[in-house]
């Protein structure tokens, strides 16, 4: 399905916001005291994506024979020609799913491992395959050690990762929100509020308190909708800052001493982009989300583990109007999935009509 952008003034841009939002949401944000993530909790036992959580499975649990490779079917690995696009030099399997022309992929030896869900497109060369943006769907404590996952399989009737140690299958279930997001992506936009901690209509030159963080946080999330004209400092705070730099066409979270910095995007001068950047303490990572993509080349980067430590409230400033102008900000306590910043993206894009989809 095919979208075109529409030119929209700032005034324009405000109004179709307000509409679009419904004016909402402070209200319902009074009590929030932490920052939580429903994916990635202080205890990674919590987190279905962490590899402690891979357990020995019985071979009768595999809906397979036992001398075969556990895969969802018995389609062949198909032509690595059709893979999603993702960094180079790393590997990526692809299995068939049970539905016909349905297809999932994933990472070998990567540490996260990413996973899609692809169907076949008559639009697209070849019968090529439409490939989901990707979800972090396992990790480990170690980012240096891969994570080499061997096969899908229905475990338990769950969708499984699997792998093979010592002659011994293990099984780590794909997390029903992820596997969901991943299949539904283009479908359309919902305004996502579970986790919204703060919600900011033009905030350019003010300041915002935002609740204290505790000692050791789980991730957080911050979505914008701006237009950017040249490098600018997009909000700070005591701990943090959020940048942009003209000449590199990076944005760059900052904490401290460090520096987590985003792929090279495009932003067109003077059109509105939907900015998501997503911290998840969990694999330690930073996703880079603009305009409903993931960049497929390294859309991610490892965050400095001094981001573990914040410290006291947050007063988040916003700069004057500038080189950055703001229609919304809003903050979560938690690490959005990408599809769920895919979510936010088509509701606003389509339910305002700064989009067309045709």
């Amino acid at each position: 399905m095919a979208m075109q952008k529409k030119s929209l003034t700032r005034r324009e841009f405000l109004q179709r916001l307000a509409f679009g939002t419904g004016g909402a949401v402070l209200a319902a944000l009074a009590g929030k005291q932490a920052w939580v993530s429903a994916l990635a909790p202080d205890d990674p036992e919590e987190d279905p994506r962490s590899i402690d959580n891979a357990t020995e499975i019985g071979v009768s649990a595999i809906a397979k024979e036992p001398d075969t490779a556990p895969t969802l079917s018995d389609g062949t690995l198909v032509d690595a020609s059709l893979n999603p696009a993702w960094e180079e030099g790393v590997q990526i399997a692809i299995r068939e799913a049970e539905q016909a022309g349905h297809f999932y992929a994933w990472t070998i030896d990567t540490n996260p491992v990413w996973l899609w869900a692809g169907v076949e497109a008559d639009d697209l060369p070849h019968n090529g395959i439409r490939w989901s943006q990707p979800e972090i769907t396992a990790y480990g404590d170690v980012p240096a050690a891969g994570i080499n996952y061997e096969g899908l399989a229905k475990v338990s009737g769950s969708l499984t990762l699997v792998k093979t140690v010592n002659d011994i299958p293990y099984g780590q279930a794909i997390p029903t929100p992820i596997l969901s997001g991943l299949e539904n992506q283009r479908g359309r936009g919902a305004l996502i509020n579970d986790g919204l901690l703060l919600e900011v209509t033009e905030p350019a030159g003010s300041e915002v308190r935002l609740p204290v963080l505790p000692a050791t946080f789980t991730g957080f999330t911050i979505e914008s909708w701006l237009q950017i004209s040249g490098s600018t400092e997009i909000l700070s705070t005591a701990d943090f800052s959020l940048s942009f730099d003209q000449e590199t066409r990076r944005f760059q979270l900052k904490w401290g001493e460090q520096t987590a910095t985003s792929p090279a995007f495009a932003p067109t001068i003077s059109d509105w982009h939907h900015l998501t950047v997503i911290v998840d303490a969990g694999p330690q990572t930073v996703s880079w989300v603009m305009d409903g993509a993931l960049n497929q080349q390294f859309g991610w980067t490892r965050f400095p583990t001094e981001m573990l430590t914040p410290t006291g409230s947050q007063i988040v400033q916003f700069p004057p109007s500038g080189d950055v102008e703001f229609g919304i900000v809003r903050f979560y306590e938690r690490a959005l999935r990408t599809a769920e910043s895919i979510s936010s993206y088509q509701y606003y894009g389509q339910g305002m009509g700064i989009y067309d989809y045709l």
